[in-house]
């Protein structure tokens, strides 16, 4: 087995979310424009790696301190708001467009950034769907009643969610939030058509 290269390391330790400290000596030791060196089997830089791990923190850290490149491709054509379209990070990708990543941009299968990596973030799965913006909440009450108010205030426009999966993603949350507020929920379904 061989030992990683510095561009592996640096990637690696952007994967499990290091310490800034660690990944800012890990990106130097990589060389210049460590940020956007690829992986030599799948393309992957230091954004696509964060990006697809949810990692929002290092994500800004890596784009605003090291100097990634927001739109750089991989092996596969996906940009890291590709990736994270995909894996429902809401707030990673209001940030990723904030910082110019573009949407329209086709992968190898000819999905755009802003549908995900298959063509599939539409409708209730979409990056922005009412739905996708409830399972981003944090365990934040502000947060957990922007996201319920969100819900009610699209539907009002005719944006309904799917209420099984409104339901299941309450649930979820319900489990996993100390801060959950199981009243407002039943309240907002309620209001539901």
């Amino acid at each position: 087995m061989s030992t990683p290269g510095p561009v592996e390391k640096f990637h690696s330790v952007v994967r499990w979310n290091k310490p800034l400290a660690e990944i800012d000596a890990a990106a130097k030791e990589a060389g210049d424009n460590a940020a956007n060196q690829k992986d030599a089997k799948t393309g992957n830089t230091a954004i696509h790696i964060a990006a697809q791990n949810g990692h929002l923190a290092l994500t800004k850290h890596i784009v605003e301190k090291l100097g990634a490149d927001v739109n750089i491709t991989n092996g596969k054509g996906n940009t890291a708001l590709h990736m994270s379209v995909e894996y429902d990070f809401y707030k990673q990708t209001v940030y990723l467009r904030s910082k110019g990543g573009k949407d329209d941009i086709k992968n190898s299968d000819g999905s755009q950034a802003i549908f995900g990596l298959g063509d599939t973030k539409r409708g209730d799965e979409a990056w922005d769907s009412p739905l996708t913006i409830l399972k981003a909440c944090d365990d934040d009450p502000a947060d957990i009643k922007a996201a319920l108010d969100n819900v009610l205030e699209q539907s009002k426009k005719g944006n309904n969610v799917d209420k099984g999966n409104l339901v299941g993603t309450a649930l979820q949350k319900k489990k996993q939030y100390k801060n959950w507020d199981q009243a407002a929920f039943q309240a907002l379904v309620k209001q539901l058509p």
